[in-house]
């Protein structure tokens, strides 16, 4: 009777012990398994989730890598740094924090910090008025910029000198194509040397034409007004052919 006495007494005092061997295991497993649908939600865009999911996990087991991975998952994929900076923090100063996880935890918070400072230095920048008072009793009249009525001719003149150079060039450009295609043996290559010297030749015609009526223009008006300079030359442009045309009394 005594041996089946200290045997229940045994059985007794041992339950305890089983049943927090149990809880332990179970909440460690919870744990793993939390933090491993944490993993898969962030690696599939799903940052919200993840953040949730880690902190259900460190409900149940205070580990501070688990608030690592919530600050990094602020501060590289949601962006939010002033959350990120916040668990940075709460995990360097968590009990328990393994010193790698405290290293990594300090060089990301000092990145954090920067970008932050950046940021508010910027927005600064952007929300700076500068106010410059006036002086009372003066009033102030801007003057457009005025432009002789002497050196209208000749920016027309110039004018054409440069479309003429450009023209120049254009037909160089045709010339040297043309040769091209004379050399080439490869009909395909021939035919499009050839539409491309036909199309430049053109434009070199319609630029060096343009170029010598705008030149032509310049100084018949600057002849006119330097003999009259009370006399004004309306200047107008035909349409029945292409390049200005000059209209009008003297």
């Amino acid at each position: 009777m005594r041996l089946v006495f200290l045997i229940f007494a045994v059985l007794a005092l041992g339950m305890p012990s089983i049943g927090y061997s149990q809880s332990v295991g179970d909440s460690e497993w919870r744990v793993q398994n939390l933090a491993r649908r944490a993993y898969s939600a962030r690696k599939n865009g799903r940052f919200e989730d993840a953040v949730a999911l880690y902190l259900e996990a460190y409900q149940l087991r205070g580990v501070p890598s688990l608030l690592y991975n919530i600050a990094y998952i602020y501060d590289r994929d949601i962006k939010d740094l002033e959350l990120a900076q916040r668990f940075y923090r709460r995990c360097i100063a968590a009990d328990g924090v393994q010193p790698d996880v405290a290293r990594r935890a300090n060089a990301r918070l000092r990145i954090v910090r920067g970008e932050l400072e950046s940021k508010r230095i910027r927005t600064s920048e952007r929300t700076r008025v500068l106010v410059v008072p006036e002086p009372t009793g003066i009033q102030r009249t801007v003057q457009p910029p005025r432009v002789s009525a002497d050196s209208k001719p000749w920016w027309c003149f110039g004018a054409g000198v440069v479309v003429l150079l450009g023209g120049g060039i254009v037909g160089g450009m045709a010339t040297y194509n043309a040769r091209q295609f004379r050399e080439s043996t490869l009909p395909d290559e021939k035919q499009e040397i050839r539409e491309l010297a036909q199309t430049q030749a053109l434009t070199a015609d319609i630029l060096l034409g343009t170029g010598a009526s705008l030149a032509l223009v310049g100084l018949v008006w600057s002849a006119f007004q330097d003999d009259e300079p009370s006399t004004a030359v309306n200047i107008g442009f035909g349409v029945d052919y292409f390049g200005p045309a000059v209209g009008g009394s003297f």
